[in-house]
């Protein structure tokens, strides 16, 4: 199969014999590092399978501090070695979850930051990978517990964090679109991950508000995400300002190659916004905590609000939020958007007769809101709209109600 003799030592943790073997050839023995048929070399097998003893037979050998070689020479150094995918050593235990021998490697006296700067293939740093992937914990039979595998993520994060090898730089290092590990983590929906890197102090508060090329920051993907717990998160922290709520970013959306997703363009919706659209109750109650009356009404750029599209949703728990929230004065319901229709006026053409009855028993709607008119048309009202729409529930919902008898 291709194997050597000491590729099955290390693999299978056999101290003593993979000793003997490397004992019997030289360092600058290529094999030592880079035999085998399979993607991963001895070395990160061993380091795979968590066999720790054996990583550390390997750093013990190595008596020169790793440097980075030029051209295409082949480096044979513990800490820099790359298997055929582009990992290193010390990114197969990360990407494994093993804690013990990632801490073998950064207590050596050989470590240098040039090793947790290596760029993987696809996946970044070291660092990027923590903080965006889970460790790949079933490649192998793994009788760890779901628990035990969060805590060693966080674990390694730790390491990772107190290393003095990892600068403020690697920690906040953008890739070709613009993403920092913290907003990989926030996609990820990784809380404790998120927790432990705002504690850090090399994360400044200009460091959470970093923007993407397309203009998105952490804060902004938490609310689009509906991470409440995230979001409470990066307010404890206090790195977070009224700036980070009001982002209405207008780049074109991109993965992380720079492909544009499916030809979306960001159209300036705030996080507020994206959390009503897509339905994160949660989100959209907390968030109206923390914004101000005009960040919480700011539109995007044609003019709809984010009550503007519960209401063409028919969303009728978070109209009822927006509604009975201290926040919001009458004259943030009568808003119009680009086509010149309120949240009432949506409602009532579009049939949703829920969010009708809610906004006609709120205090705040007043007749000047029910009288007003669709700018640019006829003339028509929100009664009229939904008789020209053929919505008999919502013309039936205006004739019981006090306010549309007027």
């Amino acid at each position: 199969d291709g194997l050597s003799a000491l590729y099955y030592a290390c693999r299978d943790n056999h101290v003593s014999i993979v000793k003997a073997l490397l004992d019997s050839r030289p360092m600058s023995d290529m094999g030592i590092i880079q035999e085998s048929a399979d993607v991963h070399s001895p070395l990160h097998i061993a380091a795979a399978h968590g066999n720790d003893e054996v990583v550390q037979l390997f750093i013990d050998r190595y008596e020169v501090p790793p440097q980075h070689l030029q051209d295409d020479a082949v480096d044979l150094s513990p800490f820099l070695s790359q298997n055929k995918n582009g990992y290193s050593t010390l990114m197969i235990a990360v990407l494994y979850g093993r804690p013990n021998v990632l801490k073998r490697f950064l207590q050596s006296d050989k470590m240098t930051p040039d090793c947790l700067r290596l760029q993987s293939k696809e996946e970044g740093t070291i660092f990027e990978m923590i903080c965006w992937f889970d460790p790949v914990f079933e490649k192998f039979v793994d009788p760890r517990s779901q628990i035990e595998k969060s805590e060693i993520e966080i674990e390694i994060l730790k390491l990772l964090l107190e290393s003095p090898f990892l600068s403020e730089q690697d920690i906040n290092i953008r890739n070709e679109v613009g993403i920092t590990p913290l907003f990989s983590a926030v996609v990820a929906g990784k809380l404790a991950k998120v927790e432990l890197m705002l504690q850090n102090s090399r994360i400044t508060n200009a460091d959470v508000q970093t923007e993407t090329n397309c203009g998105t920051t952490a804060v902004w993907m938490a609310a689009r995400l509906g991470h409440v717990d995230i979001l409470k998160a990066f307010v404890n922290s206090g790195k977070v300002s009224q700036r980070d709520f009001n982002l209405q970013p207008s780049g074109e959306l991109r993965d992380d190659s720079g492909e544009l997703c499916d030809g979306q363009r960001l159209t300036k919706k705030t996080g507020l916004f994206w959390a009503v659209e897509e339905g994160h109750f949660d989100t959209v109650e907390y968030l109206l905590t923390q914004m101000t009356p005009e960040g919480i009404m700011l539109p995007d750029d044609s003019g709809q609000t984010p009550l503007h599209i519960a209401a063409y949703l028919g969303n009728d728990e978070v109209v009822q939020l927006f509604i009975d929230h201290e926040k919001i004065l009458p004259q943030h319901l009568h808003l119009k958007n680009g086509k010149g229709f309120s949240a009432l006026m949506i409602a009532s053409f579009t049939g949703h007769v829920n969010v009708v009855k809610i906004l006609l028993q709120s205090d705040k709607i007043t007749q000047e809101s029910l009288s007003s008119v669709v700018t640019d048309t006829m003339g028509s009202n929100a009664f009229h709209l939904a008789a020209f729409h053929n919505q008999p529930d919502v013309v039936q919902a205006f004739l019981e109600s006090s306010k549309g008898a007027q």
